[in-house]
């Protein structure tokens, strides 16, 4: 007999696997006795209560607050009283035992997760033991804990049915979340995750391998906020992210080499989120060498250096990743971009890149999009979209198609550089310093079919290089959806 099967936003949860007879719920209280059963009587500390357990059972941690560090390795939930009355602090500090490895021997995890059908919910991890010495120093709190929730990937097998739920895990060194073990049907909502900065590879909320949901979490204050790498199709829906270097990305989606192998793979879905203020300026939603086209659709993105971007592709073959009615604005910075595509991943080497951008609406930076092919392929094609405000709209060192956009306030609407080539038609390229300048001296830019802000064409003293605009369009097309 299966569990019920409990539904998010009609996005599946868990699958349990174990018998709902045989299951038993067993209570922890500050005031318990590791003697007694859990059953008739509570136990006083988590570990006892899990080792006591048979699988399927509920550990139910009553109000307090609780010092120690859990290893669960059998299918159990751990269920908090919630998350203002129930803390875990770990027992020990040691937050950086090892180098960048997420699980190491001699960590301090508060929650170490060694079986699949595992969830945990209604409580808060604090990895900031104040009756601990020899922490470091990070975000104003002394932290101890390496990790708050981990699996551990070490063991070598996926881990299914990993949920995390209205938890909030703060003041860690390494990450806040993370299920590493390829596992499949893994959720992870309405979480909270602030201060994970221990180094550059410290994340909020993390997923390596297989598939899984990331429902309506709230980050902040770390390196990056969700990082997923190696999925075979993950979503990441209605999250924010605020004050952390990067907001979120998706690296090598659908490229399983490495790691196990769970099945057909999909794109991985980033929908619905919102990250706001990055740390130095940094990147906001980033796809990096994809083995399948990522799709980000329906985000906003504001006050990040570099809020959408595509690097590179492990498979270009299978096509471009998509971008779909996202908002991003930017402050204006030197050296802004507000989309990038770039085959610079420097990882081991550069690659192809291709993107496809539909509806994207581009506000406030120093350059509006940039397409970089270095010394590879970058092709992009742009349709339906707004690119405001720029120094330069559009620098394209590609292969660039545009079609439907408005481009308006820039110092130079478009840019095509030596190598790259351009046609634009249906567009509005308008209120502009220069409309086109191509500096490719063997290709003529194809810009017929636009609006250029007057019935009788474009302004020749703003067209530099050999451009062809004629025949022009006498309405404008496309700027009435600013």
């Amino acid at each position: 007999m299966r569990a019920c099967v409990r539904t998010i936003f009609g996005l599946v949860s868990l699958v349990g696997s174990v018998s709902v007879a045989s299951a038993a719920t067993r209570h922890v209280r500050v005031n318990g006795d590791d003697a007694c059963d859990g059953i008739t009587c509570a136990k006083r500390t988590i570990q006892s209560a899990v080792s006591a357990a048979q699988p399927g059972d509920e550990i139910r941690i009553h109000e307090g607050t609780f010092i120690e560090n859990v290893i669960v390795g059998k299918p159990l939930a751990l269920r908090g009283a919630g998350q203002d009355r129930t803390t875990i602090l770990p027992a020990f500090s040691d937050p950086d035992p090892c180098s960048d490895a997420s699980v190491c021997d001699d960590f301090s995890n508060v929650i170490l997760i060694q079986s699949g059908g595992v969830s945990v919910s209604s409580l808060t991890i604090d990895g900031d033991n104040p009756q601990l010495t020899g922490g470091i120093d990070i975000g104003g709190a002394n932290v101890d804990a390496r990790n708050g929730i981990i699996d551990d990937r070490r063991l070598g097998v996926p881990f299914d049915d990993l949920h995390v739920s209205h938890v909030t895990v703060k003041n860690v060194y390494l990450r806040g979340i993370q299920f590493g073990a390829d596992g499949l049907r893994t959720l992870v909502d309405h979480c909270t995750v602030t201060n994970v900065a221990g180094y550059w590879g410290s994340k909020c909320i993390v997923k390596f391998g297989g598939k899984g949901d990331i429902v309506q979490n709230w980050m902040a204050d770390s390196y990056e906020g969700i990082a997923i790498a190696n999925s075979q199709g993950t979503r990441v829906l209605n999250n924010y992210v605020t004050r952390s270097a990067y907001g979120m990305e998706t690296d090598w989606n659908g490229d399983t080499e490495g790691e196990v192998d769970r099945g057909e793979s999909h794109p991985d879905l980033f929908e619905g989120n919102t990250v706001t203020d990055c740390v130095q300026d940094n990147f906001g939603i980033q796809v990096w060498v994809p083995g399948l086209p990522a799709i980000i659709r329906g985000n906003y993105v504001r006050n990040c250096l570099v809020p959408l971007s595509v690097i590179g592709s492990d498979k270009p073959e299978v096509g471009p990743s998509q971008f779909i009615n996202n908002t991003v604005v930017g402050n204006g910075a030197v050296g802004s971009i507000g989309i990038l595509v770039s085959s610079q991943t420097g990882y081991p080497d550069n690659s192809d890149v291709a993107a496809s951008f539909s509806g994207n609406r581009l506000y406030n930076f120093e350059t509006g999009v940039a397409i970089q092919a270095n010394d590879k392929t970058a092709t992009a094609t742009i349709s339906d979209g707004v690119i405001a405000n720029s120094v330069i709209g559009i620098d394209n060192g590609g292969t660039l198609a545009l079609g439907s956009t408005c481009v308006y306030r820039s110092g130079t609407a478009l840019l095509v550089q030596e190598s790259g080539t351009l046609v634009a038609h249906q567009n509005d390229i308008v209120d502009s310093a220069l409309s086109v300048k191509n500096l490719n001296l063997s290709t003529k830019v194809n810009a017929r079919l636009n609006w250029w802000g007057s019935r009788f064409g474009p302004d020749p003293a703003k067209i530099v290089g050999s451009v062809a605009t004629r025949p022009f369009l006498l309405n404008p097309v496309a700027c009435g959806r600013r």
